[in-house]
């Protein structure tokens, strides 16, 4: 422990002057009790503070019984890792291992997995290009459709005007 003689060359910020210096004091009165525990001849196997049981209450009564469920679920436990365990030692490995099973069922699966970005890309380009063709016929047939109204209406416009 430091001392505050001992950091006399140190430059001790005010802080910790103050903590060493309430360290020292309670250093000193620690020793004062002590010594006047000795002239009055008690022992140190007294505690110094005694619980005071009206600020103490208990969380539960029945502390015991508690402690036998818990024996009574780490018993369950124990028995249910136990089964698991004899369970995964009498699974059997197969050892006939075929080619066939491994190998895979369409030869060309690992193409078809390094060309699939690239498909995809091109499945979006095709789509947006019939979106595009559908969307220039609709508006070629709606330019038609509102010619032909324009002319009928000029059609009518000019029967209506000769009566």
């Amino acid at each position: 422990m430091v001392d505050i003689d001992q950091t006399e060359g140190f430059e001790l910020s005010p802080l910790e002057k103050n903590a060493l210096e309430r360290r020292k004091r309670l250093e000193d009165l620690r020793r004062r009790t002590l010594e006047k525990r000795k002239q009055n001849g008690d022992t140190d196997d007294q505690p110094l503070m005694l619980l005071n049981p009206r600020s103490y209450k208990t969380v539960t009564s029945n502390i015991i019984n508690i402690g036998d469920e818990v024996r009574d679920v780490l018993q369950k436990t124990e028995q249910d890792i136990q089964e698991i365990i004899d369970d995964a030692k009498n699974i059997q490995l197969g050892d006939d291992l075929d080619i066939s099973v491994l190998a895979p069922k369409k030869v060309d699966w690992d193409l078809k997995r390094g060309m699939q970005e690239e498909l995809d890309k091109l499945d979006r380009r095709t789509n947006r290009a019939i979106i595009q063709l559908v969307r220039q016929r609709l508006q070629k047939e709606k330019d038609l459709d509102l010619a032909k109204t324009v002319d009928m209406i000029q059609e009518k416009d000019a029967a209506a005007y000769q009566r």
